[in-house]
């Protein structure tokens, strides 16, 4: 099959899928993670609130710690596995690039080190995904660290724009936005799995994990819920219960630029952002009242929905009523 065709050869675009390490690794991931940012470490209000009976975990606070670079910048080589024509390499390491508009990251090609590179780019598996920010770190040289299937310069420049810009955003820590507990709520489940099998080939368990189960609240920084970021996926009416799509982000937006010049502003602008304890202290600072409220009251209902809902299926053993109880009241 020609390079042509093989761009023309899927009616469906393919949805992105966020890769984790290995279980066996995603300790020392979380370990390295924090070594790179410190505003990566969980709030410890929140993982005190809804640690067992025992405290907490390495693996609670593992699955709760962000994946963002340290806020001097971002410089990461890239290494092309399946050694893509030059000009492809280009134009993808050009849409890789667009992030430094606003923000202090800049990505390079080290062809001589292709296998060992930061980031590990190949084509040769399966759909369109990356791991998180500082994870990439964990991952084994030759292995590849994004995948772009089927992409050649026949790809249209749409897909460039879509697809490479939004997996470039979770290579830079940034997580899927449409996974945000209120858009989450707005789509229908059965719908939802029947569609993804139909146009991905996703069971039922996959489509739950990549589409229908929101993120943790307690690991979000940034911005409100967004669909028109880069790093929100198009979601059809005919999966929403209100008949209305999410619509998406076709490129970096507004919001996209002004979050990560926070999170690696460029030098010129690094002092005006500073702050001791990442993008949410510097938010703080610049509107102690407005802000800082909002981040408590996002804080609490994190907790809430974290206990209620979701920690019982992150941990082995069963979360103690006395806390759980306890930690509602406080909370609430």
């Amino acid at each position: 099959m020609t390079e042509k065709a093989k761009a023309k050869s899927k009616p469906d675009p393919w949805a992105c899928i966020l890769k984790q390490p290995p279980e066996h690794l995603r300790v020392q991931a979380a370990r390295i993670a924090i070594d790179h940012n410190s505003a990566n470490h969980p709030d410890q209000h929140i993982v005190a609130a809804i640690a067992p009976a025992g405290g907490p975990t390495p693996t609670l606070i593992a699955m709760l710690t962000s994946k963002y670079w340290s806020p001097n910048g971002v410089q990461l080589t890239v290494g092309f596995l399946d050694n893509p024509p030059v000009a492809l390499r280009t134009k993808i390491l050009a849409h890789m690039n667009a992030w430094s508009k606003t923000a202090n990251v800049a990505f390079r090609e080290d062809d001589s080190q292709r296998d060992s590179a930061n980031v590990r780019i190949t084509r040769a598996l399966t759909g369109h995904w990356s791991y998180l920010g500082t994870d990439i770190k964990i991952i084994a040289n030759g292995e590849a660290t994004m995948n772009l299937q089927e992409f050649t310069m026949e790809t249209p420049d749409s897909e460039f724009f879509r697809v490479v810009r939004h997996e470039t955003g979770h290579t830079l820590g940034c997580p899927h936005e449409h996974l945000r507990k209120n858009l989450v709520d707005l789509i229908d489940e059965r719908k939802a799995i029947a569609y993804y099998n139909r146009t991905q080939g996703w069971d039922a368990d996959k489509v739950r994990r990549e589409v229908l189960t929101p993120i943790d609240q307690a690991t979000l920084t940034g911005t409100a819920e967004d669909e028109q970021s880069i790093m929100c996926y198009a979601i059809p009416a005919v999966l929403t219960t209100t008949g209305k799509p999410i619509a998406g982000g076709l490129d970096i937006d507004k919001t996209d630029y002004d979050f990560m010049a926070l999170m690696y502003p460029k030098p010129a602008n690094a002092k005006a952002a500073a702050a001791p304890s990442g993008v949410a202290a510097a938010a703080a600072a610049a509107d102690p009242g407005g802000v800082q409220a909002g981040l408590e009251k996002a804080a609490r209902q994190a907790a809430v929905d974290l206990i209620k809902k979701q920690i019982e299926g992150h941990l082995r053993e069963p979360l103690d009523p006395a806390l759980l109880k306890d930690a509602l009241q406080a909370l609430v």
